[in-house]
């Protein structure tokens, strides 16, 4: 199965990632072809979480059908706020500002504090996007972006290295000092 499968999101590594265009949807002018492009942008949400205290958590993702890597920082292009419009979240530090070409699933989660179920409106490009627990599915679990499951996933990383190390670290101090290393390392000199 491929990472990208398994993480849920695209992944723009590489040369790849360096030939793919960027656009900067703040920056563009609305009646420029780059703002058609921009307004590709679809939000999606994959479920809900009740989280038992009066809030939910939804957990967002997108589809950019287009081949370019669209940027908007999160304010007027890119703006959530509770569907009863009581708790605007303009610098919401989780926010996804960057969208490569694809589909995720759960790029970010937002948490709100409804008053009932009004849910939630994400605003992207001028458009709206409404999530509500009548169009969105529950989780199963609660929601974590994927952000964390990348950091989960690097902590392990370290520690299988370390391991590695400290259960042979005897093996690596000896070839350290085998005579054939010496010999090139002087030698490269």
């Amino acid at each position: 199965m491929a990472l990208t499968t398994l993480l849920g999101v695209p992944m723009a590594m590489g040369s790849a990632a360096a030939a793919t265009p960027t656009i900067n949807c703040d920056a563009v002018s609305h009646s420029s072809p780059d703002w058609s492009t921009c307004r590709q942008l679809v939000g999606t949400a994959s479920c809900y979480w009740n989280n038992g205290d009066g809030t939910y958590t939804v957990a967002l993702g997108y589809i950019n059908p287009s081949g370019e890597i669209l940027t908007a920082a999160a304010g007027t292009d890119n703006n959530g706020i509770p569907a009863n419009g009581t708790i605007p979240t303009f610098a919401n530090p989780g926010r996804l500002t960057t969208f490569y070409p694809g589909t995720s699933q759960t790029a970010f989660t937002m948490t709100w504090d409804p008053w009932s179920d009004f849910g939630f409106d994400w605003y992207i490009m001028d458009r709206r996007f409404t999530f509500t627990t009548a169009n969105t599915p529950a989780c199963t679990s609660s929601p974590v972006p994927i952000m964390g499951n990348a950091i989960a996933a690097a902590v392990g990383g370290a520690l299988l290295v370390g391991l590695f190390v400290v259960a042979n670290r005897r093996r690596l101090a000896r070839v350290a000092r085998s005579p054939w290393l010496r010999r090139q390392t002087a030698a490269s000199c």
